[in-house]
C-alpha cells in the first residue's frame, strides 16, 4: 500500500475384450508427490534491526511471522541494498524507515517502507528510491527456506496530485504480475540495473490521476507471484516527494488481499468447436505449480491450443503447465491408441479435477467415454494419472481439456464458466498403438505385473474394476455410463 503517509493395473487375461468394452482406462495415484501448502507470511508484530543503521544502505531487519512451512517457523529478513532515500526516523513520529503497520485493529500488520527526497542534492522534490532484498528464513536464523509460492500485494499505488510523484514498483524477471480488471496501475517492460547484479524487467506505475483510498480502491493495487523461491529483490520509487510529503508504501504477503482484486477470467484455447471454458482467476485452486493464470478478455481459441500460450501481451505468460508426459508438457505429444500413458498432473490447492479427450476427433468432448476424469478430488501436489486411449480411437490430431476448480459440479462439463480454478487445453496426436503388453512403468518408479493379473508392485496395490463393478459400486468420480475406470489407491505417504 502506498499513501501520503498512510496454492491393479487392469491386467486381464482377456485384454482384447476388456478394451472393446472400455473406451478409456484411467488410474489415479501411481505416484503422489505432495508439496507444502501455500505460504502466507503473517507478521506477528515483532520487528528488529539486526545489523546496520536504520534507513541506511546495508541495514538489515528481521520481521517475525506466525507462519510455519514444512515444520519450520519462518521469519522475513529485509536488507536495504540500494538507498537514494533521505527519510530519517525523526521525520514522522511513530514510523521507521521500514517496519510494520497495523491495517485494522486485530488485523495482521502490513510491511511498510517510507521515504522522501531531501535537499542533499540541491533540491527536495526529486525522485527517491529504496532497493530491497527480501529473504525467507528459518525463525531466529539467517538460513534461507525455499517455499513453493509466495504472493505479494502492493496497495495504493497512486499520487498526491500537486504534491508528490507517482508510486512505482520495480520487479525482476522471476516475478509474475497481476492487476485488477479495472486497474488504474500501468505495467511496462523495462531493463534497469539494480544493486548486486539485479536487473529489473517489470515496472508497475501507480496512477498519476488521483490519491486513492487504500481500503476501497482495489484498482490501485497490484499483485505479484513468486514460485520456488527463498529470496527476491524489488525497488520502490516515487517520482517526487519532499520532506513535508513523505510517501508510505505498504505490502501484504497474504493471499486474502491478493484475492480481493478482480483478476479477470482464464479461458481455454482449444478450437472454437469445443466451446468456451472459463474460470475466474484467483490464488487457488490451480493447475500447475502455483502461478495463477493470466487474464484474458475473451476465448483464446486456436488451431493448436496455444492461443493463450502465444499471447505476448505484457503480463501474459504460458500458464498451461499443469499436465506433462515424460516430464514434458502434454502439448504436441503423441498418444498411442490402446496403450497406457502415465500423465503427471500438478495441482495447487484442493479441488475437483475433470478431464476431457476427443477420442474420435469430431471437434467436441460430448461423446461417450470422452470425459476421462470426472470430479476427482485432489490436493496440492503432483499426481501421476494413467490414461489409455481406446483401441479404436480415431488416428490423427486431437485435443484434451483439463479443468480444476474448488467445488463439485462447478467445472464438470467441458464448457461454461467456473467461479474459480483453471482451464488448460492441449493439442496432441493419436497414433496407432498396441494393447497393454503386460508390464508398464510409472513416473519415477516402476510397477511390474504379470499376465496372471497379480498387479502387485513396489508402489502399492493395483485394483481391477470390471465394467460390472463400475455399474454396481462406482465411486463418486466414476461415471459408469462412460464405461471408464478411475481408481485411486493409497500411495506411500498419501493419506486417504
Amino acid at each position: 500500500m502506498s499513501t501520503s503517509i498512510e496454492n491393479i493395473i487392469a491386467t486381464n487375461k482377456h485384454r482384447a475384450s476388456l478394451f472393446a468394452l472400455i473406451s478409456a482406462t484411467l488410474f489415479a495415484c501411481i505416484i503422489y508427490s505432495p508439496w507444502a501448502s501455500a505460504v502466507d507470511l503473517v507478521f506477528d508484530g515483532n520487528t528488529s534491526l539486526i545489523s546496520g543503521t536504520d534507513c541506511e544502505l546495508g541495514a538489515k531487519y528481521r520481521l517475525g511471522t506466525t507462519t510455519v512451512y514444512n515444520g519450520k517457523n519462518l521469519d522475513l529478513i529485509v536488507e536495504i541494498t540500494g538507498d537514494d532515500n533521505d527519510y530519517s526516523t525523526n521525520d514522522v513520529p511513530g514510523y521507521k524507515c521500514l517496519g510494520l503497520l497495523i491495517d485494522d485493529p486485530g488485523d495482521p500488520e502490513l510491511f511498510t517502507v517510507i521515504g522522501n527526497d531531501g535537499n542533499d542534492n540541491g533540491a527536495s522534490d526529486e525522485p527517491w528510491s529504496t532497493d530491497l532484498k527480501l529473504t525467507i528464513v528459518e525463525q531466529g536464523t539467517e538460513t534461507p527456506v525455499t517455499v513453493d509460492r509466495i504472493l505479494l500485494t502492493a496497495f495504493d499505488l497512486d499520487i498526491k496530485p500537486g504534491q508528490t510523484g507517482t508510486d512505482n514498483l520495480f520487479l525482476t524477471d522471476n516475478a509474475v504480475t497481476y492487476l485488477d480488471s479495472s486497474t488504474k496501475v500501468r505495467r511496462d517492460g523495462i531493463s534497469s540495473n539494480g544493486p548486486g547484479g539485479v536487473t529489473y524487467t517489470t515496472l508497475l506505475l501507480g496512477t498519476n490521476q488521483e490519491d486513492c483510498n487504500p481500503d476501497t480502491d482495489i484498482s490501485c493495487r497490484a499483485g505479484v507471484a513468486f514460485t520456488n523461491i527463498s529470496e527476491f529483490s524489488l525497488r520502490i520509487l516515487n517520482g517526487k516527494s519532499d520532506p513535508s510529503t513523505p510517501r508510505l508504501f505498504q505490502f501484504s504477503f497474504e493471499a486474502s488481499y491478493f484475492d480481493e482484486m478482480n483478476l479477470g477470467t482464464d479461458y481455454g484455447d482449444a478450437p472454437a468447436s469445443y466451446g468456451d471454458a472459463a474460470a475466474g482467476v484467483s490464488s487457488t485452486p490451480l493447475l500447475g505449480a502455483g502461478l495463477p493464470p493470466d487474464n484474458e478478455d475473451a476465448s483464446q481459441a486456436s488451431s493448436d491450443a496455444t492461443g493463450d500460450d502465444s499471447d505476448n501481451a505484457l503480463g501474459d505468460f504460458d500458464d498451461d503447465e499443469g499436465v506433462t508426459l515424460n516430464d514434458v508438457t502434454l502439448s504436441q505429444q503423441t498418444l498411442l491408441a490402446g496403450s497406457p500413458h502415465a500423465l503427471n498432473v500438478a495441482v495447487y490447492g484442493s479441488g475437483m479435477l475433470n478431464a476431457f479427450f476427443d477420442w474420435n476427433r469430431d471437434g467436441d468432448f460430448d461423446d461417450a467415454g470422452e470425459q476421462v476424469i470426472e470430479e476427482l478430488s485432489l490436493t496440492t501436489g503432483q499426481h501421476a494419472i494413467e490414461i489409455t486411449p481406446p483401441a479404436d480411437a480415431t488416428i490423427g490430431e486431437s485435443f484434451a481439456r483439463f479443468r480444476f476448480c474448488r467445488s463439485a459440479n462447478n467445472c464438470n462439463v467441458p464448457s461454461g464458466y467456473a467461479d474459480d480454478g483453471e482451464t488448460e487445453d492441449y493439442h496432441f496426436v493419436l497414433a496407432v498403438g498396441n494393447a497393454r503388453s503386460g508390464s508398464t512403468s510409472a513416473v519415477d518408479g516402476e510397477i511390474k505385473t504379470g499376465l496372471d493379473g497379480s498387479g502387485i508392485g513396489s508402489l502399492g496395490w493395483w485394483i481391477l474394476l470390471s465394467p460390472l463393478a463400475l455399474a454396481t459400486q462406482a465411486p463418486p468420480h466414476i461415471n459408469p455410463l462412460h464405461q471408464k475406470i478411475i481408481t485411486t489407491a493409497n500411495c506411500p505417504g498419501q493419506s486417504s
